[in-house]
């Protein structure tokens, strides 16, 4: 069993597989100008795209492919398994390759569930978030639930970049001073790999930027700059440590420097994630 990346000479392989499987399963729990809509979703364009930027993956059994997913940042989709190769494990497997891909930086995968799939995605420890509806040009509409799985850090495969995952989380005070940040300013942080970047905002602040590394054993250097509800305009930097203590919300314990007013003033203060 081996999984890997699709190349330009699979176009044709991941058009079969995707369509064959549409067109073979899809009817029996979807209309059929709801089946089109989903085979126009995945189109040789989407495919071809996504093949180009390595986000397509393609499994392997005994020499034949027996089924296919695709990888748009932290949310899976087009995960399809032949309809001669389904009920063998074949779309778990696939899944946790992607999961461990994804878990090299974000903590979340999101994924739009199909009627076929919803079960499998339970199974796998995936819980709705949201009931969606979608028309269909042909007048039908289409219902979906959006999902999502708390990955952890042993979903990561083995050359992944391991622990701690900040992607789309949101952190905000809970110890240290109060005259320039305070329990009512958000810090919303995205990841990319080991580099960090996001916004802040709230309380004293009126909006604030970011930008830093994260090493691997979880050591934090950022840069910040924001401007007050005073107008007054404060530069800075971070060096912290993340943790994760029992209830798994992510802690960052900082020592920061601000620069305003020809003032530099160093303060300590813990951040608790949010969500």
């Amino acid at each position: 069993m081996n999984i890997h990346n699709a190349s330009g000479g699979d176009f044709e392989l991941v058009r079969s597989i995707v369509s064959g499987t549409i067109q073979a399963v899809y009817s029996a729990f979807y209309p059929e100008d709801v089946v089109k809509f989903f085979l126009d979703n995945h189109d040789d364009e989407a495919i071809r795209r996504d093949i180009a930027e390595d986000n397509v993956f393609l499994l392997d059994v005994d020499g034949a492919t027996v089924g296919t997913g695709t990888i748009h940042g932290n949310e899976i989709t087009r995960v399809f398994v032949t309809p001669a190769h389904q009920r063998k494990g074949y779309g778990t497997q696939i899944m946790r390759e992607l999961e461990s891909i994804i878990a090299r930086t974000s903590r979340v995968a999101r994924l739009d569930s199909s009627l076929p799939g919803y079960n499998l995605y339970l199974k796998l420890g995936y819980r709705p978030v949201a009931y969606k509806m979608i028309s269909t040009p042909g007048g039908q509409v289409l219902c979906y639930h959006e999902m999502e799985k708390t990955l952890r850090p042993e979903d990561a495969s083995p050359e992944a970049y391991p622990f701690p995952h900040f992607d789309n989380h949101v952190f905000r005070q809970t110890a240290g001073p109060l005259d320039f940040v305070n329990g009512e300013t958000s810090w919303i942080v995205r990841q990319e790999g080991q580099v960090l970047w996001g916004e802040y905002e709230g309380g004293p602040i009126q909006k604030g930027f970011m930008v830093g590394s994260v090493s691997e054993s979880g050591e934090i250097e950022l840069s910040c700059q924001h401007i007050d509800h005073a107008m007054r305009l404060f530069t800075g930097s971070c060096k912290a440590a993340a943790v994760i203590p029992e209830n798994g919300r992510i802690r960052i314990e900082c020592r920061r420097e601000w620069r305003v007013d020809g003032q530099t003033v160093v303060e300590d203060a813990v951040l608790e994630e949010v969500r």
